[in-house]
């Protein structure tokens, strides 16, 4: 099973520096449902809004459709780092090549290839990966859409921004059975997964992928993975960020009348 919510809360409250001393703050505003309660976690009692992240249009978007071949290809972007469970995924894979199954796995994040990274991908064969260091985002679409599925199983994270950038590609994700990634990755878009079990992991990657050789399958998801980005379009986000500084600052003038009387 995956680690409960108290310890991906612990983990992050660490890696975030969430203190109480942000209570300073009138309202703090948290990218996710699991950074709020990293908030109240360290008892920080002030207004919290859940806002989500937000993706621009013109950054990722699908350029063709996805061919219905036995090889899988995944995309991983982010950081290089145990979090991430690199290694999990290449345990994954190593499982699927066992099934009789090809896979290609593309990975971006970093300037440079880590000792992580290279032990990871030591237990594969060169042809089955490709290191592609910081990519810029016009390069990024391309990748997320010759991917099969984006894959990021990582043990804890605050969002997950790679996810939605799928997402608006049409490119279903293979994600972590725990918050936030499993509030924004359903059965409609991708699988989730136990990210500290590969069988798991393996599992979701060989149950997508059969579902996405189906034509009429892969239109659903398709469909489905660009109208759930729409819920993190940039320009709504904005918005809603906009309309919170303006209610404070409505409450600041009601303050600032009050005391004039």
């Amino acid at each position: 099973m995956p680690m409960p919510n108290t310890e991906i809360v612990r983990k992050l409250i660490e890696a975030d520096k969430i203190v109480p001393a942000l209570a300073k703050a009138d309202t703090i505003i948290c990218m996710s449902e699991i950074l709020e309660e990293c908030c109240r976690m360290v008892g920080i009692n002030t207004t919290l809004k859940v806002l989500g992240n937000r993706l621009y249009p013109d950054n990722f978007y699908p350029t063709r459709r996805k061919s219905h071949e036995m090889k899988i290809r995944l995309l991983f972007v982010g950081r290089l780092v145990e979090q991430k469970n690199i290694h999990g995924i290449v345990s994954a894979l190593t499982i699927l090549k066992e099934r009789g199954y090809s896979v290609h796995l593309d990975i971006c994040g970093g300037n440079f290839m880590n000792s992580y990274l290279w032990e990871c991908v030591s237990k594969l064969e060169q042809k089955e990966w490709k290191y592609h260091g910081s990519v810029a985002n016009n390069r990024l679409n391309k990748l997320y859409n010759s991917a099969d599925m984006y894959i990021g199983p990582s043990t804890f994270e605050g969002f997950q921004i790679p996810l939605i950038e799928a997402l608006a590609t049409g490119t279903p994700c293979i994600a972590s059975d725990i918050p936030p990634a499993s509030t924004i990755i359903d059965a409609q878009i991708g699988e989730l997964v136990d990210p500290l079990v590969p069988e798991s992991i393996a599992n979701g990657i060989e149950k997508l992928k059969k579902r996405l050789n189906s034509p009429v399958q892969y239109k659903l998801i398709f469909a489905s993975c660009i109208a759930r980005s729409k819920k993190y379009d940039y320009f709504k986000i904005s918005l809603n960020e906009a309309h919170i500084y303006l209610d404070l600052l409505e409450n600041d003038n009601v303050q600032e009348s009050k005391k004039d009387h």
